[in-house]
C-alpha cells in the first residue's frame, strides 16, 4: 500500500479570503497555479449541482494549498494510510464536511483526491480531544498511524484553537 499525506496548514478561511482579495498573493504563488489563484479570487468556478465535482477541482485545491501555505507558519505534513473501518477518527476528520460549511464553495476532485476540509478553531478543539483521547488508549497500528505522526496532527489541531485561526487539511495519495 502506497504512503497518503495529509497536508496541514493553520489559517483562517477570512484569512484566505482577504489574501485572495491582494494582487501580491497571486504574485507568490507557483506560476503553475496562479490562473487558479485567480478563479479563487473571482469565485469563477462551479460545482455539478449533485455530485459537488468539477473537472478544475485538482487544480483548484492546489491553488488554495499554495495560498494557505503563504498564510501559515508552516505547512505540517503527515504520513498515513486512512481506512474508514480501521481508523474511523481520522476517515471522519479527513472527509466530514467543513466546519462551518465551505465558505469558498470548491468543487470536489473527480478523482476522489487530492480532498480539502476546514476546521474552524471550535472544531480543531474538538478533533484534538478526539485524537488526543485516541493517543491515550493506544493509538493506531504504527503503519496506519505512527505515533510522531498522531502528535503533529495533535499540535496542529492544538495550534489552530489556540491561535484561534483554524485549520486546513489536505489529503492526498
Amino acid at each position: 500500500m502506497g504512503s497518503q499525506w495529509l497536508t496541514l496548514d493553520v489559517c483562517s478561511v477570512a484569512e484566505v479570503v482577504s489574501s485572495l482579495e491582494r494582487p501580491e498573493t497571486v504574485e507568490r504563488v507557483t506560476e503553475a497555479v496562479r490562473p487558479a489563484v485567480l478563479r479563487l479570487a473571482q469565485r469563477d468556478y462551479q460545482r455539478d449541482p449533485k455530485t459537488w465535482q468539477h473537472a478544475d477541482a485538482d487544480l483548484l485545491i492546489q491553488a488554495l494549498r499554495e495560498v494557505t501555505a503563504l498564510l501559515s507558519n508552516g505547512s505540517q505534513q503527515i504520513e498515513l494510510h486512512a481506512d474508514e473501518d480501521e481508523t474511523p477518527e481520522l476517515w471522519d476528520f479527513i472527509w466530514s464536511e467543513w466546519e462551518p460549511s465551505d465558505a469558498l464553495q470548491l468543487p470536489l476532485s473527480p478523482h476522489g483526491v487530492p480532498a480539502v476540509t476546514y476546521k474552524d478553531s471550535t472544531s480543531a478543539a474538538r478533533y484534538a480531544e478526539r485524537f488526543k483521547a485516541l493517543r491515550a488508549r493506544g493509538g493506531y497500528a504504527r503503519r496506519k498511524l505512527a505515533p510522531t505522526q498522531l502528535d503533529a496532527l495533535v499540535a496542529a489541531l492544538d495550534e489552530a484553537a489556540n491561535a484561534e485561526r483554524g485549520l486546513f487539511a489536505y489529503y492526498e495519495l
